[in-house]
């Protein structure tokens, strides 16, 4: 029993030594990316790629170096997702993914913003200490008063204003063109800009940053349609809806965004465009 003991204690060491490193270390997300995807939309929280493949030894230095240590991994648990790709893997759709970021180095760590934009992309092995430093530069500014409210003199108080009406008053506004590609979840139309206001301060409230607003025209009438997106697939789209109609009750209908701006009142459908995004480029060849 005694030879026994001492034959299995080697075993329990490494098991415990293991446990102990991915307990403190940085834990990726072991499902699919578009489940990231969806839960840093939803949860409007940030979230980094990175890109390995199995023969790349600066890779597994980050694995063994970098992602172990327990500053980084507590920051990223509190501030980030975390997703690894393997960018030569047929499984996972690895390929694609690494085809789609352009990604022609290894390792490459993405930060990507809630809605999926890229806002940094790191080459090459990365310490712990700099990664650390750019994720915290990337991280979303909380915004608070520079004098408490209860120093303010009084008289400077602003004068009380009357309740406002919902689609009336001043709103601040932040607008950009929006590409016509991937796929959204249509929740509404409109005739009228101030149904339009009315509906996007609602959705903003319910924690929904990512309003689009589809405006069409015909001699008749102007048509705008609120969209929630981009997703970049449409079963994304079906996902986003599914949970849409389970939680919070709305319904509404996916839209393919590359057709969505059609002139009201006109039949048929816009030719279909082709996402940069979707642009592969070779992979890369082990050395």
């Amino acid at each position: 029993m005694k030879r026994l003991f001492f034959l299995l204690l080697p075993l329990f060491c490494i098991l415990l030594t293991s446990f102990s490193t991915e307990e403190s270390g940085v834990r990726f997300h072991a499902g699919k990316l578009a489940e990231v995807e969806y839960k840093a939309k939803t949860t409007n929280k940030p979230y980094i790629l990175d890109f390995y493949t199995v023969w790349c030894g600066p890779c597994k230095n980050m694995d063994k170096y970098t992602f172990t240590n327990p500053e980084l991994a507590k920051y990223i648990k509190e501030n980030y997702y975390a997703f690894k790709v393997d960018g030569e893997s047929i499984m996972g759709d690895g390929i694609e993914v690494a085809q789609k970021y352009e990604v022609r180095f290894y390792p490459t760590i993405l930060l990507m913003s809630p809605e999926g934009n890229v806002l940094k992309r790191l080459n090459g092995f990365q310490s712990a200490e700099v990664l650390l430093q750019e994720l915290k530069k990337y991280r979303k500014a909380e915004v608070s008063p520079s004098t408490p409210v209860a120093e303010q003199p009084k008289t400077n108080a602003p004068t009380p204003l009357p309740q406002a009406v919902p689609g009336e008053g001043l709103f601040k506004l932040t607008v950009a063109r929006q590409d016509r590609a991937g796929f959204g979840v249509q929740i509404g139309s409109y005739a009228d800009y101030a149904n339009v206001m009315k509906e996007a301060e609602k959705l903003e409230a319910d924690f929904h940053r990512n309003v689009l607003v589809s405006i069409t025209k015909s001699a008749e009438k102007t048509i705008f349609k609120m969209i929630l997106g981009p997703f970049g697939t449409k079963e994304q789209a079906e996902t986003y809806l599914s949970e849409l109609k389970t939680k919070k009750g709305r319904s509404g209908m996916v839209v393919d965004l590359g057709k969505a701006v059609t002139p009201a009142g006109q039949s048929g459908t816009a030719p279909t465009t082709t996402n940069p995004l979707e642009r592969g480029v070779a992979p890369t060849k082990k050395k």
